[in-house]
């Protein structure tokens, strides 16, 4: 099964790239972030159970608070994610896609931040890196040496700004 991440920021004007995009990649399932998609709510979480041959599989999307959002708020996020994390048994397979809006760093040795990184954590980063250590998950992206195009999820290019705030996150027992 091929998972991937996308922050599109804005999906009105982009759809048919969008589609063309995942097809042409051969994508079986996409979590799309910063959709800005008008409807009721604002949800920041969604759940997928998957039955594959015998095989388990929950995937969840996450768009997570920006790192300079109140910080009641982002509580309230971490909580519900490490109690939604705490929810599922360990006979099944836990997928983690999104947008995190964390910059985690790099380290040399770790179970849970691979070395292939950026240098720079935010308070966001620290936060997912302990909802990762709490659940036994591994922050895949920083694991496998990448170019930079591949590498950096998020640029500003008038700004020559960019970071890795999007994230593939797995339980560590594969």
């Amino acid at each position: 099964m091929r998972l991937a991440t996308w922050n599109v920021q804005g999906l009105r004007t982009k759809q048919n790239e969008v589609f063309n995009e995942l097809e042409q990649n051969k994508i079986d399932l996409c979590v799309l972030t910063e959709t800005k998609k008008k409807g009721k709510g604002n949800e920041q979480i969604i759940i997928i159970e998957l039955k594959l041959n015998s095989e388990q599989i929950v995937i969840i999307g996450v768009y997570a608070p920006c790192d300079d959002t109140d910080v009641t708020i982002k509580d309230q996020f971490y909580e519900n994610l490490t109690g939604l994390l705490e929810s599922f048994k360990n006979n099944k397979e836990v997928c983690l896609l999104g947008d995190f809006n964390a910059r985690i760093g790099k380290k040399n040795n770790d179970l849970v931040v691979g070395r292939y990184g950026e240098n720079r954590i935010n308070d966001n980063g620290q936060r997912l890196i302990d909802v990762c250590k709490g659940s036994s998950l591994r922050i895949m992206n920083g694991f496998f040496p990448h170019k930079d195009i591949h590498k950096y999820t998020w640029i500003q290019p008038t700004k020559q700004l960019q970071s890795i705030i999007d994230y593939f996150i797995q339980r560590k027992n594969i």
